[in-house]
């Protein structure tokens, strides 16, 4: 199975959990970032340092601490505070892998927190922002796209070309 079939396998299970934990056991909103973070992180994980997913699983697992040490930790700090630092840590985690040859670059990295920023933009005005089944059925076409093995020809072949390239 190539690395991007098992991050697809990886995505599937992900959405399932998702859903569990944030649907049913409605443990809150707030845990959504830290939990598709989470999800992200393992689907990087199986692609390797070259693979794809690591801005996603980065950003989001760093700035999924925010909303929980917000709302479920209820430290002493503003929302903005909390998750500006939290953006903060995220972007210089990015980076510093990026440095050492890992697939980040800074446009996908904005793009995460772009993401992000409309998403907690639209929270107060739409009600679908806040259903876990959203993020779950979102992965889970993600994730099936990647098993079918959808638009991953060219993918494929340039994360085969960056192996080759850390290899030498």
């Amino acid at each position: 199975m190539t690395p991007r079939r098992r991050q697809g396998a990886v995505l599937l299970a992900g959405a399932a959990v998702l859903y569990v934990l944030l649907g049913p056991a409605e443990i809150g909103f707030h845990w959504t970032p830290e939990v598709l973070g989470m999800v992200y992180l393992a689907a990087a994980l199986v692609g390797g340092r070259h693979g794809s997913y690591w801005p996603t699983a980065v950003v989001l697992t760093v700035f999924g601490l925010g909303p929980v040490a917000i709302f479920a930790l209820r430290i002493d700090a503003t929302q903005a505070a909390t998750y500006t630092v939290c953006l903060g840590l995220a972007v210089l985690v990015t980076a510093q892998l990026a440095e050492r040859g890992w697939a980040i670059t800074a446009t996908a990295v904005g793009a995460v927190i772009l993401a992000l920023g409309v998403v907690y933009a639209l929270q107060p005005h739409v009600d679908l922002v806040e259903e876990p089944a959203v993020y779950a059925v979102a992965l889970a076409v993600v994730g099936a796209a990647r098993l079918a093995g959808v638009g991953g020809a060219r993918r494929e072949e340039r994360e085969t070309r960056h192996r080759a390239a850390a290899q030498r």
